[in-house]
């Protein structure tokens, strides 16, 4: 029986494009006739498939977006004020270019390079409007040669309730230990080392002292990450 090989193959809107081995996103149709409104843009932001966050900075500014106009008051059906649609545009716009993205699949160069090392780096950082983190893996060859390939990120929009910046670095530190922990659980590759990477004093002051010296907010957040 002959087998059919597929240049491509999509789920839910990702695609893997067999000849090179990369994943992209199918183009989304921006359908400029329908009406700005809060139930249009949410559906149109809920039909990206991005289970590993090969988007999550695209997709976290409609987070942004969808909280701004649900503070705002809006019906679902009501169309959105002056300001507001102009920032949904700009970003519908960009729908156009998904296609453009490339993210290789295998996480290492092809097989003919021996890997001497495998280390895994997450970065965290947040902002007033929102927190994230992204994990790469980084491998050293015995060629000579290193890689370093995008696997997961995450993101979240920052509470509506006014938070402090280093509070924010710390929560993005704490949803940097879960992806972590989800990308190690599942990884069959040894993992030589795994480093965090943060910009803020107050979080690495944080977790390297004992969690019981803090008040409850980051006593609870610092817990996660001792023994």
């Amino acid at each position: 029986m002959a087998i059919e090989l597929h240049s491509s193959v999509k789920t839910l809107g990702l695609q893997r494009l067999a000849d090179v081995d990369v994943f992209t996103f199918n183009r989304k149709r921006r359908d400029s006739d329908l009406p700005f409104t809060k139930r249009n843009f949410l559906k149109k932001m809920a039909s990206l498939f991005d289970p590993l966050g090969f988007l999550a900075p695209f997709i976290v500014v409609a987070k942004i977006l969808l909280q701004e106009i649900w503070t705002r008051g809006l019906d679902w059906d009501e169309n959105l004020d002056d300001d507001l649609m102009v920032k949904a545009t700009s970003w519908l716009k960009q729908l156009d270019h998904l296609e453009d993205i490339r993210i290789p699949r295998c996480l290492r160069l092809g097989q003919n390079e021996e890997v001497r090392s495998f280390t895994l780096h997450t970065f965290v950082d947040a902002s007033q409007a929102a927190y994230g983190a992204v994990a790469y893996a980084k491998f050293v060859y015995y060629s000579g040669k290193q890689s370093c390939r995008l696997i997961a990120a995450k993101t979240k929009v920052a509470p509506l309730k006014a938070m402090s910046i280093p509070h924010l670095e710390l929560m993005a530190a704490v949803l940097g230990a879960r992806l972590t922990s989800s990308i190690t659980s599942v990884l069959t590759v040894k993992i030589e080392q795994t480093i965090y990477w943060s910009d803020s004093m107050n979080v690495l002051y944080w977790i390297h002292n004992p969690s019981r010296n803090f008040k409850e907010f980051v006593e609870n957040r610092v817990g996660e990450f001792k023994p």
